[in-house]
């Protein structure tokens, strides 16, 4: 009898154990709470050396990304869109508008500095969602708002899940520079399962969207205008309460870029110890030439083109008399590179893409 009892047990326990790793592998749903929120700082390190199965997907899957390097870091930060300048709030209403803003990293406009840029979202029981950005001109508000918003994603989000949006808007400051950009989203939550990174393992569900991008920038002083088309496919790994993916890797003409959640890791061989040093590359994608404009007029800059291999590709030094300076690119085939620009101790990493 006592044998029987203990072989119950034994068979109770095994039960258990198969019922807790079920649970642990179910598929999850993301929904508005696990968006990020105001006053989140939400830490993530990007590389470009990336394993060649990132693709593959499926339900109950297991994703190991342990092997993955940071090449640099950034802090991407969420604030009440009543933290930013009132003016904006004629076209971007807290709270009824909008109820998430995050500040700009770069310019919207290559060569040209601006200030107090923002980037405001709708996060709802529906969806979440780009509204576009406003940025300040001398002093002067430019609004960018999106005629319909980008839905990044549709709630209550499963696999299996399919949306997508078509958004435009345009930009214009008077006598400097005009810019538009119209968006095509496709979307598809396409597997879940276990994800594994150098910060962590989550249970996750997997979004991949192709975007379709038909953007034109002109810029005044320079008297060039350049229309292009650019094609992304992004994959996305969304965890419970991380706010924003705990890994997203982006794959525009041959160049993939892997963002992922992190810690804060020494990166002082390859980071500089200044702040964000903002420098513009463009036309991207490039053909013969790229424009390389600092923040500045430094004595002296150096850039580097390297292959998605690490291999340097080009490199030469400059004496640049303004902050804009011409690139040639005739010395490198078509392709992706990444851009290193050095000047006055600082240090900006890029991508460019050369066509034919």
């Amino acid at each position: 009898m006592k044998i029987k009892s203990e072989k119950m047990k034994n068979v109770l326990a095994i039960v258990l154990i198969m019922a807790i790793s079920m649970i642990g592998r179910s598929q999850i749903i993301i929904d508005n709470n696990d968006m990020p929120h105001p006053g989140d700082s939400l830490r993530v390190s990007l590389t470009t050396i990336v394993p060649v199965d990132y693709t593959l997907t499926g339900m109950d899957t297991t994703w190991d990304f342990r092997s993955l390097e940071a090449l640099t870091q950034r802090v991407d930060s969420f604030v009440n869109p009543n933290q930013t300048p009132q003016i904006y709030w004629l076209w971007f209403t807290p709270n009824i508008t909008t109820n998430l803003a995050s500040p700009l990293r770069s310019s919207l406009f290559p060569g040209v500095m601006v200030t107090d840029g923002f980037i405001y979202y709708k996060n709802d029981v529906e969806g979440y969602k780009d509204l576009g950005g406003a940025i300040s001109y001398q002093g002067i508000p430019i609004p960018g708002k999106f005629d319909v918003p980008d839905k990044h994603y549709a709630f209550p989000l499963t696999a299996g899940s399919t949306w997508n949006s078509i958004s435009f808007f345009s930009i214009s400051l008077p006598g400097v520079a005009y810019l538009s950009s119209r968006r095509e989203r496709n979307s598809e939550a396409d597997g879940w399962g276990i994800l594994q990174t150098p910060f962590g393992t989550f249970q996750t569900l997997r979004v991949k969207s192709t975007l379709i991008e038909h953007d034109s920038v002109y810029i005044d002083s320079l008297q060039t205008g350049t229309p292009f088309i650019r094609n992304t496919t992004e994959y996305k790994w969304l965890a419970k309460g991380t706010g924003i993916p705990v890994l997203q890797i982006i794959h525009e003409l041959g160049l993939v870029t892997a963002i992922y959640r992190d810690s804060a890791r020494s990166l002082l061989s390859i980071q500089p110890k200044e702040p964000a040093f903002p420098v513009q590359l463009y036309p991207n994608p490039a053909h013969e030439m790229v424009f390389v404009t600092l923040p500045d007029v430094y004595k002296s800059v150096k850039v580097t083109f390297f292959s998605t291999q690490g291999k340097t590709m080009l490199d030469k030094e400059y004496h640049p008399r303004g902050k804009t300076m011409n690139v040639d690119l005739s010395p490198l085939v078509s392709g992706t590179y990444v851009v290193e620009v050095k000047a006055g101790g600082k240090r900006f990493l890029g991508k460019i893409i050369k066509n034919q």
